[in-house]
C-alpha cells in the first residue's frame, strides 16, 4: 500500500488511476474528501454515488475505490473497530 501524505499548501491536483495491483491511502481534512472523491474516475458499472459531504462528527467510515476496466467502483465500509461504531452505511452521510 502507498500511503501519500500532503497538506493543505502541498495538494494534489488530480487523482491519477493506478494499476489494479496498487493501493494508496488518502487521509485528509473532512470537508475536503468528497471534492477528492468526485475527482475519481468513476466506472459505468459504479451504482453508488459518492456523497457530496463527509459528517464532521464520522470518524468511522472508510470510502473505497476498486479498480475495474474502465474505472472505479465507490463503496463505503464501516469500520466497526471501535464500540459506538456504527454497524452499516446507507446512502452516504443522510440519517446516520
Amino acid at each position: 500500500m502507498t500511503v501519500s501524505l500532503f497538506s493543505s499548501a502541498n495538494r494534489p491536483s488530480e487523482v491519477q488511476p493506478g494499476s489494479a495491483s496498487r493501493r494508496h491511502q488518502l487521509c485528509w481534512e473532512h470537508e475536503r474528501i468528497p471534492h477528492i472523491g468526485r475527482r475519481i474516475p468513476l466506472s459505468a458499472k459504479n451504482t453508488t454515488p459518492v456523497p457530496d459531504s463527509w459528517d464532521e462528527k464520522c470518524f468511522d467510515v472508510v470510502w473505497v475505490f476498486d479498480r475495474v476496466e474502465d474505472g472505479y467502483m465507490f463503496s463505503q465500509i464501516p469500520q466497526k473497530l471501535l464500540a459506538g461504531d456504527r454497524a452499516a452505511v446507507q446512502g452516504g452521510f443522510d440519517g446516520i
